[in-house]
C-alpha cells in the first residue's frame, strides 16, 4: 500500500508514550490519538482515500458512512468523502446509540461503521445496533488503526476473545498497532514509576 501508518501518527505528535489509562481500565505504555492526525484534512483524505482503496476493491458496496460520536466522526465524514456517498453519525444514549439530528436510513440501506480507532469494537457495535434496527444493514466495519482485538481484512492478527464485532462481517483498517496492557494491580509502569496513569481521549 506504501502508507506507513505509524510514522504519519507519529509524525503528528499522535502515538504517545507514558502511562495511559484506557477506556477498559486497563493501563498501557501508549497510546493513539487519532484527533491530533485529524486534526489536518489533508492528513486525514490520504488515510480515508487509502481505505476506501480498500474497501472498493474488496467489492464492498455502501450507500452511507456511519460513525459512533464523538471519536468516530471525522473519520467517518472524511471516509464518506473519499467513497463518495452519505455521512452521518449516531450518539451514545442510556448506554446505547441512538440515530438523531434528522437522520434517517432507508430499508437495507447499505452502511458502514467507521471509528477512528477500533480496540474491542464496543462502540461500533452498537453503533451497528442501532442501525439495524431501523432497518439499515450494516456491510462492513472500517476504522484508521485497529488495535488487534479484531481481525482486519488483509491483517496478520488472530481475533482475540475480548473482540465483539461479528465475524461474519468484514472489518477493514490501515493497520495494526498491539500495544501491551497491564491490569492496574500488575502494572510495572505503577511500579516503575509511581506516577498515576492518565486518561488522554475523548473519555478522560
Amino acid at each position: 500500500m506504501g502508507l506507513n501508518l505509524e510514522q504519519i501518527y507519529k509524525d503528528a505528535n499522535a502515538l504517545l508514550d507514558g502511562h495511559f489509562l484506557l477506556a477498559s481500565g486497563n493501563h498501557s505504555a501508549r497510546y493513539l490519538q487519532s484527533a491530533k492526525v485529524l486534526e489536518y484534512p489533508q492528513k486525514a483524505s490520504i488515510l480515508t482515500d487509502a481505505l476506501a482503496k480498500m474497501i472498493k476493491e474488496a467489492g464492498i458496496e455502501v450507500d452511507t458512512v456511519c460513525a459512533p460520536a464523538l471519536g468516530g466522526v471525522l473519520a467517518g465524514y472524511e471516509l464518506a468523502r473519499s467513497l463518495n456517498v452519505r455521512s452521518i453519525f449516531v450518539e451514545k444514549k442510556d448506554g446505547g446509540m441512538e440515530l438523531r439530528r434528522g437522520f434517517e436510513i432507508s430499508p437495507n440501506e447499505k452502511i458502514i461503521i467507521c471509528e477512528d480507532i477500533i480496540t474491542t469494537g464496543g462502540s461500533a457495535l452498537k453503533a451497528a445496533q442501532a442501525i439495524e434496527a431501523l432497518g439499515g444493514k450494516v456491510v462492513a466495519f472500517a476504522s484508521l488503526a485497529n488495535r488487534g482485538f479484531c481481525q482486519r481484512v488483509g491483517g496478520k492478527t488472530t481475533p482475540k476473545p475480548e473482540c465483539k464485532l461479528p465475524k461474519d462481517i468484514p472489518l477493514f483498517a490501515l493497520d495494526d498497532f498491539e500495544f501491551e496492557m497491564y491490569d492496574p494491580k500488575d502494572c510495572p509502569i505503577c511500579k516503575e514509576t509511581n506516577t498515576p496513569a492518565i486518561k488522554p481521549g475523548s473519555k478522560g
